[in-house]
């Protein structure tokens, strides 16, 4: 029990910094009335999806938690978002990277991945749009630059919370099974193998990107495979929108549309390789 509650802090807390520094910048966004002009950049074609995707490329599942946050604040789009999700790999890039004969497999993951992270945004944006709705807090004295720290801290604090607890509750599931079952049911060489391990990528923990990343290293699975994965593999930032109650018809969307991007790339890669 403790090594699970100590291994699902060391899982928690290098998002700390990213969370505040998030909530921080949108905290001076809001009180300072310029959360339409970031909007606007936002909404413009293609400027949301591209930095989506840029943003998720950096191996560190905080950024789709923060965009989560950001999604349900109403300050960024569903595409937006999905780049985010799509182009996270969690612990796949520092593991390959230690793989020097697996340089192909990073190359894609990190470029391919960008690629279909940019497509599958822009895409849903063109036929999903939310209205984006934001209160703007006009900050009117020094004082309220420390309620502006405060609110970013207690945003960070409440995600943080969620984020540890429910890594516990992975990490024990994970213990009680063992990666070696988790994984069985990846084992199969057939063509539902990218779907197979497109649900497996859903798994909201660091654990599943590397024993994704280490049956593909192993060559128990297929590139396609592994691809289809990582491109389900957003980390905690699905359940940062399973929270919130208004959002939840959203996430069964979200999700159902990157499984399908999933399948379809993996299969195609795996038909093509």
């Amino acid at each position: 029990m403790r090594d699970i509650l100590i291994d699902a802090f060391l899982d928690s807390y290098p998002i700390l910094p990213i969370l505040f520094f998030t909530y921080l910048v949108f905290e001076y966004v809001e009180r300072h009335n310029h959360l339409e002009k970031v909007n606007r950049l936002l909404s413009m074609k293609g400027i949301g999806p591209f930095i989506g995707a840029a943003a998720g490329l950096l191996p560190q599942c905080g950024f789709s938690i923060a965009a989560a946050g950001l999604y349900l604040s109403n300050t960024i789009s569903i595409g937006t978002l999905i780049s985010v999700f799509i182009a996270t790999s969690d612990e796949a890039i520092p593991i390959l990277i230690s793989y020097p004969d697996q340089f192909s497999a990073l190359m894609f993951i990190v470029f391919g991945k960008f690629v279909i992270a940019f497509l599958a945004g822009c895409l849903i944006d063109l036929v999903w749009h939310k209205k984006q709705k934001a209160q703007t807090i006009a900050c009117e004295s020094c004082e309220d630059h420390e309620h502006m720290i405060i609110a970013a801290v207690y945003r960070t604090l409440k995600i943080f919370i969620f984020i540890l607890i429910t890594n516990f509750f992975i990490g024990g599931i994970i213990h009680l099974l063992g990666t070696d079952r988790l994984s069985a049911v990846l084992m199969t060489d057939t063509y539902w193998q990218p779907f197979l391990a497109g649900v497996f990528g859903f798994i909201p923990n660091c654990a599943a990107s590397v024993v994704l990343t280490q049956l593909f290293v192993n060559g128990s699975i297929s590139f396609g495979s592994f691809a289809a994965g990582l491109i389900t593999n957003a980390g905690l930032g699905l359940l940062v929108v399973a929270r919130s109650r208004d959002d939840r018809k959203d996430l069964l969307l979200i999700a159902s549309y990157m499984l399908l991007v999933a399948f379809t790339c993996g299969a195609l890669l795996q038909w093509l390789l």
